[in-house]
């Protein structure tokens, strides 16, 4: 897991907001439950998939998910 907090180079397809949160999937640890409490990542869920979303808007308003993970990396 990259160190928190860092920049994402992307923009909300649907309200065009800066720096989403990244989302992390998988069963989360006291560490990462943390981080989403301080809110530097968005917890995805314990489910891993091809198709889970990368990154959540940090807009309340909005929350849009989007991007494929690249479970490579």
């Amino acid at each position: 897991m990259p160190s928190y907090p860092h920049l994402i180079d992307e923009r909300c397809p649907q309200c065009d907001s800066t720096n989403p949160l990244e989302i992390v999937h998988g069963t989360a640890s006291s560490e990462m439950l943390a981080a989403a409490d301080s809110g530097l990542i968005a917890i995805g869920g314990p489910v891993v998939a091809d198709d889970n979303a990368a990154y959540r808007c940090r807009r309340l308003d909005c929350g849009v998910e989007w991007g494929r993970v690249d479970w490579d990396r």
